[in-house]
């Protein structure tokens, strides 16, 4: 496996402090935080990215969480109905574009909804497969899509921000691309969380794919640096599907204390089964529009 080095995606020094040496597969990798700016990133980090992104990943035997995504496509989608449902708060619905689509269980998802859905994947893989069922997706990154100007009403990143090597230059084309007054909606976990500073090396989000680290900090500097401005933004449980799934258990906290299981572990288990893995990973979801 080749490595090279990178400078800091956010204000591009290269002055930086090592701060975990996790290891993921039997290889052991460095996570850095920038001196100038306090934004954290691999460094150095794998020479073709890409070549991580082949149908074993998809499959889940990459360097992910063993996330199937043929599994998950066969189970009722409850996470994407409700992360729609709290855009629309905040815009009208219109062509959406989301990146690193997978195999398009969001699209299908905002298609059902009533948007006009499209997407832009990495992963040749994954991207025949979104085609195949029908769906309007590019291969490749967003920068090699060539989108028009001015072209959507909302641009979607779940989980995708942190597995860029230029995120500022991919924020900077969803600008451009965004109509005025635009959503640009990012969900990603939380570097400076309690849960990544109590575990460290260990802390789940720490992957061989994962090339940027965000605090609630850095990445509200590189949204702004980028020509967004704040709409909303959720922390933790705040987010609202975590929310949804604590309500449910709170129905049923009557029924569990009877039989003798503490809400939280119901909590866990419910987030496994509706595909969300590690809720201790301190998670955040930023709504913000373009200026």
């Amino acid at each position: 496996m080749r490595w090279k080095n990178v400078s800091c995606p956010l204000c591009g020094a290269d002055d930086y402090q090592k701060q975990y040496n996790p290891i993921r597969k039997s290889i052991r990798f460095t996570i850095g935080k920038c001196r100038q700016c306090s934004f954290c990133y691999m460094n150095p980090i794998v020479a073709d990215i890409s070549g991580l992104y082949d149908k074993e990943y998809f499959n889940g035997e990459g360097f992910d969480h063993g996330v199937s995504y043929d599994t998950e496509l066969a189970k009722p989608d409850i996470i994407n109905p409700v992360r729609l449902k709290n855009i629309e708060r905040f815009g009208e619905k219109g062509r959406l574009l989301d990146i690193g689509c997978a195999f398009g269980r969001f699209l299908l998802a905002a298609k059902g909804l009533g948007w006009t859905p499209y997407g832009v994947e990495l992963s040749k893989h994954a991207a025949a497969h979104a085609k195949k069922i029908g769906l309007n997706v590019k291969q490749g990154t967003l920068i090699d899509a060539k989108f028009k100007k001015d072209n959507f009403d909302c641009i979607t990143m779940f989980d995708v921000i942190e597995h860029l090597q230029n995120p500022l230059s991919v924020l900077e084309e969803a600008r451009r691309i965004l109509k005025k007054d635009g959503l640009i909606v990012i969900e990603t976990a939380d570097v400076s969380s309690l849960s990544a500073r109590i575990r460290k090396d260990k802390w789940t989000y720490f992957l061989l794919g994962h090339l940027c680290y965000f605090s609630r900090k850095t990445l509200r500097a590189m949204l702004k640096k980028a020509g967004f401005r704040k709409v909303k933004e959720y922390h933790g449980d705040e987010i609202p599907i975590i929310t949804r799934i604590k309500e449910n258990v709170q129905r049923r906290d009557t029924i569990l204390r009877k039989i003798a299981v503490t809400p939280t572990t119901i909590l866990v288990e419910t987030a496994r089964k509706s595909g969300i893995n590690d809720l201790s990973v301190g998670g955040m979801l930023f709504i913000y529009k373009k200026i």
